[in-house]
């Protein structure tokens, strides 16, 4: 349909989406910037929102999250369209990350496959 438009802060027109925050936040940890990631980390995951705000579980993801561009006040923080999305992943990749370390696997010096966990 030509000339459809979302207000702001709903879908494509400045909203938030969970997978690119994620993503932005597994960038932060991958480049050692622990301060800032921490920092980031509560403000950020849905498992630390406001319950009553996110308007779901805060144990599952949605694809965006309505921003205070939105002219309907009482949506700002909601999240919209559950589903298994690509924060899915983004979420298991700092999980691993902060777990086992960035690479828990390497070979020796005699070519043999080791693990250390080694937690940053």
């Amino acid at each position: 349909m030509a000339g459809l438009r979302f207000s702001p802060g709903w879908l494509e027109n400045e909203s938030i989406w969970s997978h690119m925050e994620y993503k932005y936040l597994l960038e932060v940890l991958r480049a050692g910037l622990y301060e800032e990631f921490y920092s980031d980390f509560k403000n950020c995951l849905v498992p630390f929102l406001n319950a009553k705000q996110y308007t779901r579980s805060i144990l599952e993801n949605s694809s965006f999250i309505v921003s205070s561009v939105n002219s309907d006040k009482s949506l700002h923080g909601a999240g919209f369209v559950a589903r298994l999305s690509g924060s899915t992943a983004e979420i298991i990749h700092m999980w691993l990350i902060m777990n086992v370390g960035l690479r828990p696997f390497y070979l020796s010096r005699e070519g043999k496959l080791c693990l250390e966990l080694n937690r940053f």
